[in-house]
């Protein structure tokens, strides 16, 4: 090791001097970069035998966040934010940038504080001599046992840019797949709310101006006008504060209870169980189950992860408890001896398409490439299955939202007609 003495601008650009101990005049370079220190100028000193003191570190601040974000179990990024940043990760390498200053780079450019953090992390790491995938190993919350293993192939064939290029490429269809999905759910989750809010705003508001007027009557409301007497009942429950709240009360502890059993394997698969077998809903999930699959497994057969490791990441990726089990089925299945399309086909939850290119791919040793083919018609199945839906909930959605206001207006209109007839006969 051998000391240098150095002149930088700190990213304020106020001057710094200190001295470093460095490999060599490269590695100093990339540690006053990493630190965003702006070299102007460098000397060589000597040998080393002690370490010399050394000026505050800059990232140490962002180290120690990252330690604490990655020991909590509840704190991640967005997907979107991991996919900005292994597509970014993946055209640096390609232009031919070293790792280290990659790191850097991104890590000096992203305004993402969370990310800025875990990118110190592993630039810290990296100086130390850690390898790539062994950083990103401290954060499981962000980068998933397939992402570092895609990671890691590409660091054993020397072929990192590549891998990561796969990544991006594949995690980038995985976004577009979800954007679809929650584009589609928009508009009847916004018909949805305003239905339940007009619907309670009726019930509170509107009821309660008739009812004293009907009481009056003297109409036999209960058994002559039986919808009025149940909106009239309605109203006294909705305008009541105990009663709403207990209703408040249950609608959180479902939703609560929905959460904490998601996070538990036994929950998950009783909760995709039951997505899987809703009318319609079920066929969507398993198209995007089987686009995501195919797509997952074919990026990792051709990044050259053997095949039951790639089942195994895979079944991880899925997304769907009952899916995973099935796939870890299969992958004990294949070490057994059986073909990959026979034990697919036992699994029983993926289309038949599916099963027939993965067996044409065995027949033809190009399964890789048949995965991907599938994985692009699933992409379009999904795609269009998602537009029939919406095409059928807007006009679903709209006789609903009649049927709410017909049932108001026939509620208070035919009392007062009743009242009116009242009126007639007396004269």
């Amino acid at each position: 090791m051998k000391v240098y003495k150095y002149s930088a601008l700190d990213k304020d650009g106020k001057p710094v001097d200190g001295e470093h101990t460095a490999a060599d005049k490269e590695n100093l370079l990339s540690y006053l970069r990493f630190n965003d220190l702006t070299p102007l100028s460098v000397e060589e000193l000597g040998e080393s035998q002690d370490k010399p003191p050394v000026p505050k570190d800059p990232s140490s601040e962002t180290s120690a966040t990252a330690s604490k974000f990655a020991s909590s179990p509840f704190k991640t990024i967005s997907k979107k934010t991991t996919t900005v940043f292994t597509r970014q990760l993946a055209t640096t390498l390609h232009a031919g940038l070293p790792l280290l200053r990659t790191i850097s780079l991104l890590h000096r450019e992203t305004s993402n504080a969370q990310l800025k953090a875990v990118l110190g992390s592993l630039g810290k790491k990296l100086q130390k001599g850690a390898s790539l995938s062994d950083a990103m190993g401290d954060f499981p919350n962000i980068f998933d046992s397939r992402y570092i293993n895609l990671i890691k192939v590409g660091e054993m064939s020397g072929d990192l840019p590549h891998c990561v290029g796969r990544l991006a490429i594949l995690m980038e269809k995985e976004q577009a797949l979800a954007r679809k999905v929650k584009a589609a759910m928009a508009y009847p989750s916004f018909i949805f709310l305003f239905t339940t809010m007009m619907t309670y705003a009726l019930v509170a508001y509107l009821i309660p101006l008739f009812s004293p007027m009907f009481l009056a009557s003297g109409l036999d409301i209960e058994r002559d006008y039986p919808l009025t007497h149940m909106l009239m009942g309605a109203s006294e429950y909705a305008t009541d504060p105990f009663s709403m709240g207990i209703v408040v009360a249950l609608i959180i502890g479902f939703f609560l209870t929905l959460r904490i059993a998601s996070q538990k394997p036994a929950g998950r698969l009783v909760i995709d169980k039951v997505k899987l077998s809703i009318p319609f809903l079920g066929n969507a999930i398993k198209d995007i189950t089987a686009a995501r699959f195919a797509r997952s497994f074919s990026t990792l057969l051709q990044s050259g992860v053997p095949l039951v490791e790639a089942l195994r990441q895979v079944a991880g990726a899925s997304g769907n408890e009952v899916v995973a089990q099935r796939i870890k089925g299969v992958g004990r299945s294949i070490q057994g001896g059986e073909k990959l399309s026979e034990t697919l086909k036992k699994a029983d939850i993926f289309p038949d398409l599916l099963i027939q290119m993965t067996a044409i791919g065995e027949e033809a040793g190009s399964l890789p490439d048949m995965l991907e083919r599938v994985a692009d018609y699933y992409d379009e199945e999904v795609e269009a299955s998602i537009a029939a839906m919406t095409a059928l909930l807007e006009p679903g959605m709209m006789v609903i939202i009649g049927g709410l206001v017909g049932v108001f207006v026939m509620g208070v209109l035919l009392p007062i007609l009743g009242i009116s007839s009242g009126m007639e006969n007396q004269l």
